[in-house]
């Protein structure tokens, strides 16, 4: 069994610290993102609500998760999620200290 763990990532650029409106890219995940499922986006609905209860509007864009990660890393956006934590992930961006949700996959061959 492998234990998964979701995480969001961050690189803040000081513009964040001025503006009420944090902006993630993110990409098709149901059940834990989704443009297209209305009732498919758990880790969308837990972010938002973090943020809004320190104050902060929440706009989800949606890309391939390749974008959303190059996006962040260069600062051109504020945030991206849900993602599994890595050594190099830890290094390029500030992870969330608790994970979003845990979760066990087990793989049948």
């Amino acid at each position: 069994m492998k234990s998964l763990i979701f995480l969001w990532m961050f690189f803040i650029p000081s513009a964040l610290m001025a503006k009420n409106t944090v902006t993630f890219y993110i990409g098709e995940w149901p059940p834990y993102t989704s443009e297209d499922h209305t009732k498919e986006y758990l880790a969308e609905v837990l972010v938002e609500e973090s943020f809004h209860n320190q104050g902060y509007s929440v706009r989800f864009e949606y890309h391939p998760w390749k974008r959303g990660f190059s996006s962040v890393n260069l600062g051109n956006v504020d945030g991206t999620f849900p993602w599994y934590k890595t050594q190099q992930r830890e290094k390029q961006f500030i992870l969330s200290k608790e994970a979003l949700f845990r979760e066990k996959q087990v793989f049948f061959t």
